[in-house]
């Protein structure tokens, strides 16, 4: 070992991998910046056993009437906010943003009342590379004094109900509803909702839990310098997120993970090839440092 340390082999057999690591990082870089939203998916979804999962809460100070009722629906266009707290105000305090940036400002506020809850994806098994679905919430609520558990429809301003029961995460796993209609809690809001029909029913269920929500918060609110552009600060902070795996994972069952990307793989390969190849890109540039370092020491 002090031999090769001395005659710097170490050094050179990292700078190769280092060369090989970076043709292979260039090269699915191409796709990945053609295909930003397919990227994001096939590298966070993860699959996992859903009979598992704990998807009803007993904290409940959250008045879902009080909060749905009081956001002042403007544009349902993305917003690109990635600061937790100004994505709370863009979206639930100012009224802007799609069904995910909706989502997620609720989830901020959630948090912050230490209240447990999932993020809901709905993801069209044809469309869903291509950011197309819906996002809600499942939580425990108090509605008119009355505690329930179940979905929350953010953008939709309402719950959504099945034969008048208020709709459930298994009720969407299930699919096949029927007779469905949203409560709208908010005057700027009809009753329709294009989502828990014939779009559930060719769609796969996927959740974020709350915590690992809280903890992306944290991780970008930690890093968060503003570069001038809220666009560019979506791309740039929800990539180094993903990089250091910060970004929460969508969990969907694993039966529905392999139906989700089947015949997808020429997708998925190039994704995970980037973010493979990002990561050892970073171990190994600290890890010359680190041993260009020593040596510049022991040459002392």
């Amino acid at each position: 070992m002090r031999s090769l340390m001395k005659d710097g082999s170490i050094i050179r057999y990292a700078t190769m991998f280092a060369l090989v690591d970076l043709l292979a990082l260039s090269l699915s870089g191409l796709f990945v910046i053609q295909n930003p939203v397919a990227f994001q998916k096939s590298v966070v979804v993860q699959p996992v056993d859903f009979d598992t999962l704990e998807t009803s809460y007993d904290r409940n100070n959250f008045d879902v009437r009080a909060i749905l009722e009081a956001v002042p629906y403007q544009s349902t266009a993305m917003v690109y906010e990635v600061e937790p707290e100004a994505k709370y105000i863009k979206t639930i305090e100012q009224g802007y943003g799609n069904c995910s940036n909706m989502t997620f400002g609720l989830a901020y506020y959630l948090s912050r009342q230490q209240q447990q809850y999932m993020i809901v994806h709905l993801m069209p098994i044809d469309g869903f590379l291509q950011g197309e679905g819906h996002t809600v919430v499942n939580t425990s609520y108090m509605l008119d004094g009355k505690r329930y558990s179940g979905i929350v429809d953010v953008l939709g301003g309402g719950l959504p109900r099945n034969n008048g029961a208020f709709v459930e995460l298994a009720d969407l796993r299930a699919g096949n509803m029927q007779n469905v209609s949203l409560l709208t809690l908010n005057p700027r809001k009809g009753e329709g909702s294009p989502f828990y029909g014939e779009f559930l029913d060719t769609s796969v269920v996927g959740v974020i839990f709350s915590e690992d929500v809280e903890s992306y918060f944290d991780f970008i609110g930690s890093i968060y310098i503003p570069l001038g552009s809220r666009k560019l600060e979506k791309y740039i902070y929800d990539g180094i997120a993903i990089l250091f795996g910060k970004y929460p994972a969508v969990y969907v069952d694993t039966q529905d993970y392999g139906i989700l990307f089947k015949d997808k793989w020429a997708v998925k390969y190039p994704s995970e090839t980037f973010l493979m190849s990002a990561r050892i890109m970073i171990a190994l540039g600290f890890s010359i440092a680190f041993m260009v370092g020593v040596k510049r020491m022991k040459a002392r």
